[in-house]
């Protein structure tokens, strides 16, 4: 485990930045939620190993079931990310990426092309304002 300090908070954006904006159960970019994959009901909670980004049709499909009742299985299982994964999207602006002091351009350019990836997934599920920082 990351000490506290190194930590990503566990929040709706960054849950589906970490899943790369795809349903972990069929792969749709589209009409993004967040399921729990213990659900609620059987004492799942809110932490990084539970939560992952499911299409509005997987989430309601599952419900309150196991993954095992349903025959699933996740695209990818869910673990905590390091600042690193996630921070170009959550500690770098767009902005930053796109318009970056000089000094910045080196280290900023290999970074571009996974933005807007990124953007792109987002913008297909309706979340731009997410990705931008606006909503958590």
């Amino acid at each position: 485990m990351q000490d506290l300090c190194s930590r990503v908070a566990c929040s709706r954006r960054n849950v589906m930045v970490r899943d790369g904006f795809c349903c972990q159960y069929c792969g749709s970019r589209r009409d993004l939620t967040l399921d729990h994959v213990v659900p609620v009901s059987r004492g799942g909670k809110d932490v990084w190993d539970n939560l992952v980004t499911a299409c509005m049709r997987c989430n309601q499909k599952k419900s309150d079931r196991s993954l095992r009742d349903l025959g699933w299985k996740l695209k990818r299982q869910p673990r905590e990310p390091t600042p690193y994964e996630i921070g170009i999207v959550a500690g770098i602006s767009t902005a930053d990426i796109l318009r970056p002091p000089p000094e910045w351009e080196a280290y900023i350019a290999p970074y571009r092309e996974r933005l807007e990836v990124y953007r792109r997934a987002a913008m297909e599920a309706g979340l731009v304002n997410m990705i931008e920082g606006n909503d958590d």
